[in-house]
This record gives C-alpha cells, structure tokens and sequence, in this order.
C-alpha cells in the first residue's frame, strides 16, 4: 500500500495542487467564509475584549505579571492577579464569557471545519470529490481527532513553557540558555514533524496516539512539510504587503480572508503529501 518518495521535495506542487483544487468548487470558498467570519469572532471576542479587559480596565495587571514572572513569583501572581480581577466584577465577567466562546464555542468549531475540510481534501485528491462520505463519515474518527489535536498543541506548549522558563529564570547561566534554545528547535522539530496526522486519522482510522505516532514516522515529512509552510508563509507575507497601502478597514479584512483561502490551500495540499508521501493512490 505504501509507495513512498522520499527525496523530493513537494511543497509547490502541493500547493499547485491546492490552488487548483480550491477553485474547482465553491464547496472550499464557503469554508474560507466560514474560517473568516471564525478568525473575525476570534480576533473580536479574545483578542480586542479581552486585551482591553486586561490592560485598559485592570491597569495594574500588567506591572504585576511582569514583575512577578521576572522573579518567577508564579504563586503571588496568580494571586494578586485574582485579586486585581475581581475588584472589577463587571470587567471579569465579560473577560469570562469572552473567553468561554472563544475555547468551548468557537475552538472545536474551527477545529471540525479544519477536520472536515481534511476529509474532502483527500476524496478530491482521489477523484470521488464531494460525496454521502465526505458529509457523514465521522463516527468516531472526530473524538481521536480532537484528543490528537489537543495532543499535539500541548506538546507544543509545553516546550514553550520550558524554554520560557529557562530563558526567564535562568538567565545568567549560558547552559540552561543553550538548552532553552535546542527545546525550542525540537519543539519546532516535532510541531512540523507530525503535522500530518489527521490524514491518519481520517484515511486509516488509526487512534489519537497512533496517529502521531505514523505521522512521526513518515520519511521526509519534517522537509516537506515545513517547505510547505515557509512557502505558504511567504505567500501570505506578500498579500500583505501588496494589501498595505490599503486602509486599514478594507484592508484588514480582506487580508483576513485572503488568509482564510490561504489556509484551506494549505490543508489540500496536506493531504498531496500524505497521499504522495504514505499512501499513493
């Protein structure tokens, strides 16, 4: 079953592949809808309710994180962080509830269209294209999805949380900086390294750690796959760049769509490397 190349390099006619398959039907356009109107709800509910909480209505909060996590006090910080919020009930509610709908709401939503939209990827890469399955086969496939996902985000940030330790707290001895530096590369190392497990999940039915697991073990997967974001990245780099000069309420917006297009692309061309890389059709 398994055909792998390992010694080629993917990325552009992945994404070739991405592009054209995006515009084959209006099915990816309404999930790049979707995955807008998601990022905007995001962007509205966390990012600008609930920074403003933070920093315009609990000014000291700030200064107190700062300080306390500069003498890693992280105790007295959660402490005096609870007793800043609650002196302004109000202000806290609304950071709650903010935050309620961006992680118990909006999170798992963005994270079934990015699971289903993986799904008729690989049926267009096949050539059956939309169909009953692309629509109803889920069963049990979703739950190992999302415990894979949640898997692999806290591996993430796990490593960040050390390397951020090490380089705050730790600061005056060079080995522990050095060490800092190598879990961040390793962390960056196993985030691209085992992108490609929801294809295992789908196509194979594999379990959450199974998933990683193959993912893992898939030849030339890190190569491929970062190629695929640093391409990806560069286009979106240079959407912004061209969308620059215009203002900031058309502008905005359009890059965020542009970005919605660009991330669906970057899905169907995820499922190119795992069909052409683990099991070529």
């Amino acid at each position: 079953m398994e055909e792998n190349t390992p010694h080629k390099i993917l990325a552009i006619k992945a994404i070739d592949f991405g592009f054209k398959t995006f515009f084959k039907s209006p099915i990816f356009i309404v999930g790049a809808v979707c995955l807008f109107v998601a990022d905007f709800l995001y962007r509205y509910m966390f990012l600008i309710v609930g920074k403003r909480t933070l920093y315009n209505y609990f000014p000291k909060i700030k200064l107190i994180m700062f300080e306390r996590i500069h003498n890693a006090e992280y105790l007295t910080l959660i402490k005096a962080v609870l007793s800043e919020a609650f002196s302004n009930v109000g202000m806290l509610a609304i950071s709650l509830i903010s935050l309620f709908l961006v992680y118990i709401v909006l999170a798992p939503l963005y994270y079934f269209i990015i699971y289903w939209f993986a799904r008729v990827s690989l049926d267009f890469y096949d050539g059956v294209g939309l169909s009953a399955r692309s629509y109803f086969d889920i069963s049990n496939k979703i739950i190992k999805y999302f415990i894979a996902t949640f898997i692999y985000y806290a591996l993430a940030f796990f490593m960040i949380s050390i390397s951020f330790f090490s380089a705050v707290r730790l600061t005056g001895y060079p080995f522990f900086v050095i060490i800092s530096i190598l879990i961040i590369f390793f962390g960056i190392y196993m985030v691209f390294k085992v992108w490609l497990y929801p294809f295992f999940i789908i196509d194979q039915d594999t379990g959450a750690f199974e998933s990683l697991k193959k993912s893992f073990g898939v030849r030339a997967g890190f190569v491929n796959v970062l190629s695929l974001f640093l391409l990806m990245l560069a286009i979106n780099i240079v959407g912004q760049i061209i969308m620059s000069p215009l203002p900031w309420f058309m502008g905005g917006p359009i890059y965020s769509f542009f970005y919605s297009v660009t991330h669906i692309v970057m899905i169907i061309a995820g499922a190119y490397l795992y069909r052409m890389l683990v099991s070529n059709r």
